[in-house]
């Protein structure tokens, strides 16, 4: 299994943003505010972009990405 984490910077939010991938599909995002309270947006169920997002995540291997994803993101 291939877990990334990609930082980058999305004109929809003002600060930087992690996003969480598996095997190249695409599973939450990590994101921040001004005052670092911590949000995880998941992808809306379209089941037309199946080959691009996932919806089922192993629960410790989730748990553990949206930690490392936070921790990218101080």
């Amino acid at each position: 299994m291939k877990k990334e984490i990609l930082i980058s910077s999305d004109s929809n939010y003002d600060n930087l943003v992690a996003e969480i991938y598996i095997d190249g599909k695409y599973i939450a995002l990590v994101s921040y505010d001004e005052e670092h309270n911590f949000f995880v947006e998941t992808p809306t169920m379209n089941r037309s972009n199946e080959e691009i997002i996932t919806h089922k995540v192993e629960y410790n291997t989730f748990i553990e990405l949206l930690e490392e994803a936070k921790n990218s993101l101080k």
